[in-house]
């Protein structure tokens, strides 16, 4: 519990923070739109959430029986998955952002489209990494895991004040954000190739090579279709 409350307060640390620098370099009006921002991950996440949630006991059932084959199937499946909805999720709003702010908003505050695109892009990564972390805390090695995780969130917020200082648009610190999930991603792979034992070759294989692949068809007729309207 002491460890996963000081990987929990990286977490606290860098949404909080982020939020006080943009409030500190720019206006209240931009940390409105990081608000509005939040409701929206918030709502678009909410069904994977609960889509992983049916699957965590399983997964640390699967270790502790020491069923390890099963486990990194499960595993496989759940974040391949997951992935793929909140993709289903995301792109709709994505390429029509400015459509569902317009009609949810009276009056809709500047960046506020670009922040939720980039935290939506977040989302994505955190969709794929989440069930990795369930993985990690089945083995109950997690000391180094949670150490890891809050000093890449202090990371973060760090590389947020420089680049704010150095006068980068307030949208920076959700670009930052999608950097930060990317480590997350890899330290947790990391730490999963030590606990589970499988090869990160295969991760790639079953999940980021088809993830990228189905990605990248889904978003070239959309894009073009707003490009020539």
């Amino acid at each position: 519990s002491s460890w996963s409350l000081i990987g929990q307060t990286g977490y606290i640390l860098r949404t909080q923070g982020d939020s006080f620098l943009v409030n500190r370099f720019y206006s209240v009006a931009v940390n409105a739109a990081m608000g509005i921002n939040s409701q929206v991950l918030s709502a678009a996440g909410l069904f994977v959430n609960n889509f992983q949630a049916a699957f965590n006991p399983q997964l640390t059932k699967s270790y502790a029986a020491n069923e390890i084959d099963e486990h990194v199937s499960l595993l496989f499946r759940v974040s391949k998955f997951s992935y793929f909805l909140m993709l289903i999720l995301s792109l709709p709003i994505m390429f029509n952002i400015d459509l569902i702010l317009g009609i949810w908003l009276v009056e809709v505050p500047e960046y506020t489209a670009l922040f939720c695109i980039y935290g939506l892009i977040s989302n994505l990564v955190i969709s794929m990494s989440a069930p990795l972390g369930t993985s990690i805390l089945a083995t109950g090695k997690i000391k180094k895991y949670q150490i890891s995780l809050l000093l890449v969130n202090i990371s973060g917020i760090a590389f947020s004040f420089i680049a704010l200082k150095l006068g980068f648009k307030p949208y920076i610190v959700a670009i930052i954000n999608i950097i930060v999930q990317v480590c997350i991603l890899f330290f947790r792979l990391y730490f999963v190739r030590k606990g589970v034992q499988f090869k990160i070759s295969n991760y790639f294989k079953n999940i980021i090579y088809p993830v990228f692949f189905v990605t990248s068809l889904s978003t070239i007729s959309p894009y073009y279709s707003r490009s020539f309207s």
